[in-house]
C-alpha cells in the first residue's frame, strides 16, 4: 500500500479550486492522482459539448447533479456509467451537470 493511502484525506469541495477543463464550459477539481488513477470532479456548464472521445483507461462516473448525455443516451442525477478501454463517446450536457469520475484504476 502506498504511504499517500495510509493518511486520512479530507477535501471541502465547497473551498476548493476549479480548474479550466479541456474545453470551454468544463472545470475540474481534482482530488486524488497516483500512478495512472484519477479522482476528480467534473463541472459542466449548459450547451458544453466535447469532442468526439476514445477512453485510453477505464472510467467510471457519477452524475451528481444535472444531466449528462452522449449519442447513447441521456444521464440525469444518480446514474453511474462505467466505460471500458477503447469505448468511445461525444459528451455533452444540455442543462449543464456535476460530475464525480475516476479514471486509470481498473486493468486495459
Amino acid at each position: 500500500m502506498s504511504p499517500k493511502d495510509q493518511n486520512h484525506v479530507c477535501i471541502d469541495t465547497n473551498q476548493a479550486s476549479w480548474q479550466p477543463g479541456e474545453v470551454s464550459g468544463l472545470q475540474m477539481m481534482p482530488l486524488r492522482c497516483f500512478h495512472t488513477e484519477q479522482v476528480f470532479l467534473m463541472k459542466w456548464e449548459a450547451l458544453t459539448h466535447y469532442p468526439h472521445y476514445t477512453h485510453s483507461s477505464s472510467s467510471e462516473v457519477l452524475v451528481l447533479d444535472g444531466v449528462w448525455e452522449d449519442e447513447y443516451g441521456k444521464y440525469p442525477k444518480g446514474t453511474w456509467l462505467r466505460s471500458p478501454v477503447g469505448s468511445s463517446h461525444s459528451p455533452f450536457s444540455q442543462e449543464g451537470c456535476l460530475l464525480y469520475a475516476k479514471t486509470g484504476h481498473l486493468p486495459a
